[in-house]
């Protein structure tokens, strides 16, 4: 049952959702994107405090930096996810991971804006930072044409990124796929791809009608 409905002049209708991630992708359909997650929070009070879960996920694989994916938390990645906690979910092939890898790699090379593609390759396999002065293209790639304006609200602070620990990706059979918490903005909206509470009732959001 969704728990508020917040109307943003310019994105829509923004539903809230509380529950584990299965439960918030049934009721919200789609979970909010980093970038619409960051309209909403430079035009209302969403987001301040608390953080939340977002529709861009993590693939992981043993020897190779991670990939960001947009828009790839599904239903059914949201249910293994579930079946898997408290462990993070190993497919046991590397198949998935090769596959959005190549996107990235493609994209890239034919020059795609970065605000435009569908999957970059993460500059590190540890913590990294994202700023006008670091990583400017993962930047663009999250927060696409908002990327100065969410700069200037997050009190230009970097947004730095966490995956999941490199020993942990190494002993796994396969592809790692993981979610990413968005967290607000009095800390620092950074990014997890670390965490696997999965199953704990926590906020989320998604556009339930655009303008």
């Amino acid at each position: 049952m969704l728990t508020k409905r917040t109307k943003i002049d310019g994105l829509g209708e923004v539903g809230e959702s509380s529950g584990n991630m299965l439960t918030n992708v049934r009721e919200l359909g789609e979970l909010i994107s980093v970038r619409d997650e960051a309209y909403a929070r430079i035009h209302s009070d969403i987001g301040r405090t608390y953080g939340i879960r977002v529709s861009m996920v993590v693939s992981y694989l043993k020897g190779e930096a991670p990939v960001f994916v947009k828009n790839g938390m599904t239903a059914e990645l949201a249910r293994y996810l579930l079946c898997a906690s408290p462990n993070f979910l190993d497919t046991h092939s590397s198949k998935q991971y090769e596959t959005v890898r190549t996107v990235a790699e493609r994209e890239e090379k034919s020059g795609v804006e970065p605000a435009k593609r569908r999957a970059m390759i993460c500059p590190s396999r540890g913590n990294f930072s994202m700023s006008p002065m670091e990583n400017l293209a993962h930047l663009e790639f999250v927060l696409e044409d908002l990327t100065k304006s969410y700069f200037e609200k997050n009190s230009k602070r970097p947004v730095t990124f966490y995956p999941i620990d490199a020993s942990i990706v190494d002993s796994a059979k396969g592809t790692i796929l993981n979610y990413i918490w968005f967290a607000g903005l009095d800390h620092r909206s950074t990014l997890y791809g670390n965490g696997n509470a999965v199953n704990v009732g926590c906020r989320t959001r998604g556009v339930l009608k655009r303008d």
